[in-house]
Parts: C-alpha cells; sequence; structure tokens
C-alpha cells in the first residue's frame, strides 16, 4: 500500500506517476493539465440539442405505438382471434387451423378430437410446417391402418376420402408420375386438402370447428351445429367469433372471476 503524507482536503495537488521495475527507476511522470475536450454530437451543437432531438423521437415512437395499437383493436375479430404467423410465419393463424382442420375432414373422414386437434394447433403455432402435419396424418394407423399400401391404393383412398370420388385416369396417372418423381405424401394430401374443391366444401363445418375450437377449446355442440353453421353462412368467420366473443362461455373461460 502506498502512504502519501502531507495531502490536506481541499487542497489542489499534482499526481505522480514513478515507475521502478528491475532496470531500475525512470524519471518522473507528471501529467500534462486537463484539457477540456469538445463533445461532437453532429449534427447537433450541444449535448443539450442532442438530447432535445431524441426525446422528440421518444415521443413521435410512443405516439407511433399508440397508432398501431389502434390499428390491432381496429383489426377484424378473426384477426384477433387468430393474429399473425404461420407454417411459412406469414399466414394468420385462423388460417393455419383451417388447414388443420380440413386435414382431419381429408385424412380420417371425421372430425378432430379435442386433445389431437389442440396438440396440432400448438404445433403449427410454433412453427411445425403443414408438410409435417400431414406427412404424419398420412403414416397414421387411422389412415393406412399400420401398413404400407402401394402409390396407386394411396392415391384412390385420398380421393374418396378427401374428394368423395374415384380419381379419372388422367388424374390418377399424373399423382402416380408425381409420387414416383418423389412428391412426398404429406405434399400431395396438403394439395388435396387445400385444393379449391375441398375447402369449398368444407368451408362452413371447417370455420365452424376452426373458430368453436380455438375461442372456446372444446368441440361445438349437437345444439350449437345448426346455429353456428348459420352464422358461418351469412357472416363468415368473423361473424361467428363476434357471436363466441360476446358468450357466456368464452367470458367465463377467458375472464374467471
Amino acid at each position: 500500500m502506498l502512504t502519501v503524507a502531507g495531502l490536506a482536503n481541499g487542497t489542489p495537488s499534482s499526481p505522480f506517476r514513478w515507475p521502478i521495475n528491475d532496470a531500475g527507476a525512470s524519471p518522473a511522470v507528471v501529467p500534462a493539465s486537463n484539457r477540456l475536450i469538445p463533445l461532437e454530437l453532429p449534427p447537433f451543437a450541444t449535448a443539450e440539442q442532442a438530447a432535445a432531438a431524441a426525446l422528440r423521437r421518444r415521443a413521435r415512437r410512443t405516439a407511433d405505438n399508440h397508432r398501431d395499437r389502434s390499428r390491432r383493436c381496429s383489426a377484424s375479430l378473426d384477426q384477433l382471434v387468430a393474429p399473425r404467423g404461420s407454417n411459412d410465419r406469414r399466414r394468420p393463424r385462423l388460417e393455419r387451423r383451417l388447414q388443420v382442420v380440413r386435414l382431419y375432414l381429408g385424412f380420417f373422414e371425421r372430425e378432430p378430437d379435442p386433445l389431437g386437434v389442440k396438440y396440432w394447433f400448438d404445433e403449427v403455432e410454433r412453427g411445425v410446417s403443414l408438410d409435417i402435419v400431414a406427412s404424419s396424418f398420412a403414416i397414421a394407423s387411422e389412415f393406412e391402418r399400420g401398413q404400407t399400401v402401394p402409390d396407386g391404393e394411396f392415391i384412390d383412398a385420398a380421393y374418396e376420402r378427401i374428394l368423395d370420388r374415384a380419381p379419372d385416369e388422367p388424374g390418377r396417372a399424373y399423382w402416380l408420375a408425381q409420387l414416383g418423381s418423389g412428391l412426398d405424401r404429406g405434399q400431395m394430401l396438403i394439395l388435396f386438402s387445400e385444393s379449391a374443391e375441398h375447402v369449398a366444401k368444407t368451408r362452413i363445418q371447417a370455420n365452424l370447428l376452426a373458430i368453436t375450437f380455438g375461442m372456446l377449446e372444446r368441440p361445438v355442440t349437437a345444439s350449437e351445429r345448426s346455429e353456428f353453421g348459420n352464422i358461418v353462412a351469412s357472416s363468415g368467420a368473423s361473424g361467428l367469433a363476434a357471436h363466441l366473443a360476446g358468450s357466456a362461455d368464452y367470458d367465463t373461460r377467458h375472464h374467471p372471476r
């Protein structure tokens, strides 16, 4: 420890440094007096001006955030219930859920069970692609009954289950060639499930299931099916979402007392 004697409080002193090593001592080093280094804040002349500009920027950002929140709050209910993202992280959440429901309706020829559909909703929500969902369905025992079927039988089953008809010969030959060229069965089934034919056939059913599962986290009851279907038919997904958002069931589930 270095002790320096002769210093008094409030009395200026000059610091010194006297390096000593094995080679001896060097001359004492007395630093030059402190110099004020001008603070350069282009394009601002002073720190006060720079701080004022920063405050103005912050105020603008705050106002922009308020406008963004207002825009989000005024978005349609189906987008609020199902905001953003996608399998490629761009599609709205509702569309991803509709894709999952359509896969159930097409592959298994039944409505989803609550636990199964919740699992897949959560999976696509965290970024799992629809390809993976479809491939999982394609190899499920419920679809192929635990057996690997030939491509031709798989195509026939896809037509029957998803499109409710037998394949025409050109169509069957086309899909045989596609699978033979490396198309994944899951990808083929997505193309069937998302075809205009299947989307139109399942429009009301898929929307009422996706909205009800998404908002109430339960299946549609027998008494609700006709009512909800009529709402989707007349007002679309946003109409059903608005209806459910004002229900006691939704309030109890999401705003428990």
